[in-house]
């Protein structure tokens, strides 16, 4: 009965971004409906930053792969 949580912050800590963000993809990899769902808490297209939140359903861990376009 565990969720399971992840930020993903772009760009990383001590890294520098010099462009605006122009699209964000994040794809849940699970096939089967058990997978999570991402959201957004800060930043975002036309930023130079986001910060992704990834959760999982209960019980359940997650697979996501996360593309950012500048």
């Amino acid at each position: 009965m565990f969720v399971r949580t992840s930020v993903i912050e772009f760009p990383e800590k001590g890294q520098q971004n010099l462009v605006n963000i122009k699209a964000i993809y994040v794809k849940d990899n699970a096939r089967n409906g058990t997978g999570g769902y991402a959201t957004i808490s800060s930043g975002g297209v036309g930023e130079r930053f986001v910060v992704i939140n990834l959760k999982s359903n209960r019980s359940y861990g997650f697979n996501f792969t996360t593309t950012i376009y500048g």
